[in-house]
């Protein structure tokens, strides 16, 4: 079962202003993230990261092969196969 992913305006913005304020080598990290991100929550999103116990029905997923590390806070919901970007922690380095 495939999951839509959507990422909420108020990560989507700031994560593009950096983009394009990044050097090519940032550019390219931050792209290798956002790839990973809709291509691997599309799929078992469940299964990805863990749960936050104090957020109720959401994950965190610290990517793997990103460095220095981006961790992605999302919600899924199996009903509507929908997977939610609600928060991005981007470490410059």
């Amino acid at each position: 079962m495939r999951f839509t992913v959507v990422w909420e305006r108020t990560v989507q913005q700031p994560f593009i202003d950096q983009w394009v304020n990044a050097s090519s080598e940032e550019r390219a990290r931050l792209t290798a993230a956002a790839d990973l991100i809709d291509r691997e929550l599309a799929v078992a999103p469940d299964r990805r990261g863990r749960a936050l116990p104090w957020e109720p029905g959401a994950r965190a997923w610290i990517l793997p092969g990103i460095d220095p590390p981006i961790t992605v806070v999302f919600h899924v919901s199996p009903p509507d196969r929908l997977v939610r970007i609600v928060r991005l922690i981007v470490r410059l380095d």
